[in-house]
């Protein structure tokens, strides 16, 4: 496994929107949402926490089937 299979994609609920690159806003396309380690996305996701769930962060490799079938 390298170190990008274990890269994350953050899903803003409370936004509506994927995190763009470099924590610069939100996309609505998962093709604009930016990639992130494991370790920062915890970090993003535990911050935008710590009062309501407002994030949440999927790996990747999860989405690569639904990525497939949606082509």
């Amino acid at each position: 496994m390298t170190e990008q299979d274990d890269d994350v994609v953050i899903w803003s609920v409370e936004h509506e929107g994927w995190w763009r690159p470099n924590r610069l806003g939100y996309s609505e396309t998962l093709a604009g949402a930016g990639r992130y380690t494991r370790e920062d996305a915890d970090e993003i996701v535990e911050d935008a926490n710590r009062m309501e769930f407002n994030e949440c962060l999927i790996p990747i490799r999860a989405l690569a089937g639904w990525i497939a079938v949606r082509g």
